[in-house]
Order: C-alpha cells, then structure tokens, then sequence
C-alpha cells in the first residue's frame, strides 16, 4: 500500500514538473519572438495600410452577399405565396393517419413482450 502512495505521489509530481516546463518553454517562445522596439513603428503602419485594405475588402463582401440576396429573392418564387398544390388533401391525411397507427400499434406489441 505504501508503494502504491509514493508511486502516486511520484507520478503526480511529474505531472507537475513537466507542465511547469511546457509553461516556462512557452514563455521562452513567447519572448524570443517578440519584435524589437524599432519595427514596431515600422510594423504599426503597414498594418494601418493592411487594415484599410481589409475594410475595404469587407464592405466589399457585404455589397456582394447583399447584390446575391436579392438576386435569388427576385428569381426564386417564395413558398410562402405559391398556391396549395392539393400536397394536403383529405385522402393523404387519412393514410398518413394510418400509417401513424400502425406504427404506434408495432412499437406497442414489440414492448408488451420481455
């Protein structure tokens, strides 16, 4: 029992000590990659050109998604004003009534017997 507590202990510490390392080696990561002071100002305005650029791109899409929008809302008859096509009809109701009983009556037999 005693082997079992420090086997535990053990492999618990590891545990421990290899995400301290994952946490320390991402740290290092982190801070090797980092640019310098200098390019920052160098950075900050190319990424002001590419950040109007993408504005641009982005209204862009928007106008395009719009234009697609109603394009398909012109062309494509919506089904909310097409005329009942006879798709509900008495006959249909009364079968589907009875398809839904037998159904139910199949589930009923199947759980009646253990």
């Amino acid at each position: 029992m005693e082997n079992a507590l420090l086997i535990t202990l053990i492999g618990a510490g590891m545990v421990f000590i290899g995400l301290i390392l994952l946490w320390w080696l991402m740290a290092a990561i982190v801070h090797l990659s980092n640019d310098k002071p200098e390019n920052v100002a160098a950075n900050q305005s190319e990424h002001n050109h590419v950040s109007d650029a993408n504005q641009e791109l982005d209204r862009l899409a928007v106008a395009a998604a719009t234009a697609v929008a109603i394009a398909t809302e012109i062309t494509l008859p919506s089904p909310i004003h097409q005329k009942s096509s006879g798709m509900n009809s008495p006959w249909k109701a009364n079968l589907r009534l009875q398809q839904i009983n037998q159904s139910n009556a199949f589930h009923v037999k199947r759980n009646s017997h253990p």
